[in-house]
């Protein structure tokens, strides 16, 4: 009966105590991608993996707090496996007992890889290539059988770089396992270097080492590249780990509610069916980003902008009314029912405008007859009669008033008559047309006695028989 207790006992122990292990072992977040924040992308895998997965069957947490809207694309890695890099230590502080266990767990990872091009470093005082990428076995095999101890420094952090520079230049993506210690001497890269470079390139790096080694920079090297860290012996999960990350996996894209404050935030990833795994990553301080999908921001930053938005709209909407040009006063539209009401534009018309129903203000009335006088010259006293609906003035013999004048155009200004006031133009002269005495700029009605001068010549304008 005892027995029987005790058995009970340690099997509900077992069950209650692996649960957790068993539930959060499969998935892998091997990449949290801020650079296009406040959008982020998390890359993750799992050692067979259900195909075929939902949003419904994500839940994602960032500091604790859970994210609504996620979408989830499959990830499609290379189908023959990708690229491998093997990093052996080859400094003498490792010895020779421990040379020969990391050895023989590269050799026994390299034999049951799936087919996957392997490339070989070794480091110690200098970080050497052994073997580019290669399929061949026996290549890497004998590559791995040639390290030997030397040097007396361990430039471990350099050659995790150039193994990850030698993925990022090759054609496929790939990952990096280190076989280790974990002491770095020497080496001109840092973690946070590491790190950063992890981020462009997405690769992530392994480590196989001893349990009493100091294990702390590779475990913060291993989470911050979404790697992992396992010990001579083990070789089966670390297998399992570097194949699921070769395989397909899932690509999670959400929008966070997080500020750029450069601190290190929490992200879980959890599937429906209970498998989780957790991750730390860091948003660079932006002082420039404010998240106004926050409502908290919204309140605080959000409203006071559109307020002074609207309120640079209505000044300058108030500076421009008051700067803008005024009508004519000399102009105004005479409205009567038999003919058509145009109303005086701020600039003036073109040469073939149609002018209709402009009056003189103060007279209200308009000519029924009009002629030009010649107020100087051999022919001073000359009258000219304003007959039809234009009158050209100018040097070409097409005019109906013609001036030898070298400082005349050949169309140099036109008089024309609409409803019994006649407007002015100047047909854009070389010299100018002036009413009395100021340069024309734009069309203006004539008035009995108006002087009008082109170039040498001065027309005097009158009219008759005004129209009640």
């Amino acid at each position: 009966m005892k027995s029987f207790i005790r058995t009970t006992f340690l099997l509900t122990l077992f069950v209650f105590t692996c649960r957790p292990l068993l539930a959060s072992a499969p998935v892998k977040i091997q990449n949290v991608d801020t650079s296009n924040f406040p959008k982020i992308n998390i890359e993750i895998t799992a050692p067979g993996l259900v195909q075929g997965l939902t949003e419904n069957d994500f839940i994602i947490h960032e500091d604790g707090y859970r994210v609504n809207y996620v979408k989830i694309t499959p990830s499609e890695k290379d189908p023959e496996g990708g690229s491998v890099v093997f990093c052996l230590d080859s400094s003498k502080s490792i010895g020779i007992p421990f040379l020969k266990e990391l050895k023989e767990s590269a050799l026994g990872i390299s034999a049951n890889l799936a087919v996957s091009d392997i490339a070989v470093y070794s480091f110690d005082d200098n970080v050497v290539l052994l073997n580019g990428f290669n399929r061949d076995k026996r290549v890497v095999n004998t590559s791995i059988n040639g390290v030997s101890l030397r040097g007396s420094k361990t430039m471990l952090y350099d050659a995790i770089y150039e193994a990850m520079s030698l993925i990022k230049n090759g054609p496929k993506s790939g990952i990096v396992v280190v076989f280790t210690d974990g002491k770095d001497e020497g080496s001109s890269i840092t973690i946070q270097d590491i790190d950063s470079f992890s981020r462009i390139t997405k690769i992530p790096v392994f480590f196989v080492s001893e349990s009493s080694r100091d294990i702390k920079p590779m475990e913060r090297i291993a989470k911050l590249t979404g790697g992992s860290l396992a010990f001579t012996g083990g070789e089966a999960g670390i297998l399992r780990a570097v194949s699921s990350s070769l395989k397909g996996g899932y690509i999670i894209n959400y929008h966070s509610f997080l500020e750029p404050d450069g601190k290190e935030h929490n992200l879980e990833v959890r599937l429906s069916s209970g498998q989780s795994d957790s991750s730390v990553f860091c948003l660079d301080r932006n002082i420039f980003f404010v998240n106004f999908l926050n409502k908290e921001n919204f309140f605080k930053y959000g409203l006071p902008f559109i307020f002074l938005l609207i309120a640079v709209a209505a000044l300058m909407f108030i500076v421009r009314r008051k700067a803008a040009p005024q009508a004519d006063p000399q102009l105004q539209v005479i409205k009567e029912s038999k003919q058509p009401v145009v109303k005086a534009a701020p600039s003036a018309p073109s040469e073939d405008a149609e002018i209709v129903e402009y009056v003189p203000l103060t007279q209200g009335q308009g000519y029924a007859a009009a002629w030009f006088i010649k107020k100087d010259g051999d022919e001073a006293g000359q009258k000219i009669h304003i007959r039809g609906k234009e009158v050209t003035i100018g040097k070409s013999k097409e005019c109906s008033i013609v001036i030898q004048d070298n400082r005349v155009s050949q169309r140099h200004a036109k008089v024309k008559n609409a409803g019994g006031v006649f407007y002015l133009f100047d047909l854009v002269s070389d010299n100018g047309t002036y009413l009395n005495g100021s340069k024309l700029l734009r069309p203006k009605p004539l008035y009995d006695w108006d002087e009008i001068s082109l170039g040498k010549i001065t027309l005097i304008f009158r009219g008759s028989k005004i129209i009640d």
